[in-house]
């Protein structure tokens, strides 16, 4: 059957939002508005029969790195070439952009397809779950606490450390966005931030960074006290004490998750400081 990718519109969101809830995905409305606006010419939808039945977002953080995600086509329509088409698309404007690095986070399913266009493994994730019992609660020490206007500088540094690149228009949207915001502080500097979202079916841990030792604390800490909401936690498997932490607080494996780079590695991320990812859409 014909389909046609063109470019995603506000206009698309709420179809793009019921296609993402056909296939179970943890995105909300406002994360479509967030990668919306933070790549407004870069994401695309298929068209087939007046539906989109297919979706394909990127975010770009400068001309260093550029990050695709939302890849989703309905399974109706699956076997045609969409996600294919929906990729190329994405791949090709990021490149006549001039950017440096593309990277994603794959599901089994969509490896075998990023594979065949050239993506290669940088390293594996897992997607922790908690069923929504209470965590407890665990009282704060004085490093610990949200953070005010004037540590943002510091927390992006941080993450930019950990990451590669500077993200602060996402971290801000992200922490808008938060149930929770915490920093972990110490002689005057910021040693660790992380956040606790919600997610249309699981409250979503992340992102988190956090020099080595100040971790387990930080994460005890964002998620004490939690409802009987149901939590995602994406975790590196090279963070060794995070995926630790996970059990412990009763976090069951739910799947796997690879992240991909697309022919060279020219931004290298520290997976042993990042305790959560802040989307497999933005990375």
């Amino acid at each position: 059957m014909i389909f046609m990718v063109r470019r995603l519109t506000a206009e698309d969101l709420e179809a793009a939002d019921e296609l993402r809830a056909d296939l179970g995905w943890n995105q909300t409305i406002s994360d479509w508005q967030r990668l919306s606006a933070l790549s407004p010419e870069g994401s695309f939808v298929a068209d087939q029969n007046a539906r989109i039945v297919g979706t394909c977002t990127t975010v770009s953080y400068g001309s260093a790195l550029a990050w695709i995600g939302m890849m989703m086509v309905h399974p109706a329509s699956r076997g045609q070439g969409i996600g294919n088409a929906l990729l190329q698309r994405a791949v090709e404007q990021l490149r006549q952009r001039g950017v440096g690095c593309i990277k994603l986070d794959a599901t089994p399913m969509g490896q075998p397809l990023y594979a065949r266009i050239g993506f290669v493994p940088e390293w594996t994730l897992t997607r922790w779950e908690h069923q929504g019992s209470s965590l407890g609660f665990e009282p704060a020490p004085d490093s610990i606490h949200p953070p005010a206007e004037k540590d943002w500088p510091a927390i992006l540094t941080l993450d930019t450390q950990v990451c590669g690149v500077y993200r602060g228009p996402l971290l801000r949207s992200l922490a808008a966005d938060s149930r929770r915001v915490l920093i972990y502080e110490s002689g005057g500097s910021i040693l660790g931030f992380g956040m606790l979202r919600r997610g249309a079916r699981a409250d979503y841990f992340g992102p988190m960074a956090a020099h080595p030792g100040i971790g387990e604390p930080l994460a005890r800490c964002l998620l004490s006290g939690h409802d009987d909401q149901p939590i995602y936690w994406d975790i590196p498997d090279l963070n060794q004490p995070a995926s630790d932490l996970a059990r412990r607080l009763g976090f069951t494996f739910l799947r796997p998750l690879t992240r991909m780079y697309l022919e060279s590695n020219l931004v290298p991320s520290d997976p042993f400081c990042q305790w959560a990812i802040a989307d497999p859409a933005t990375g």
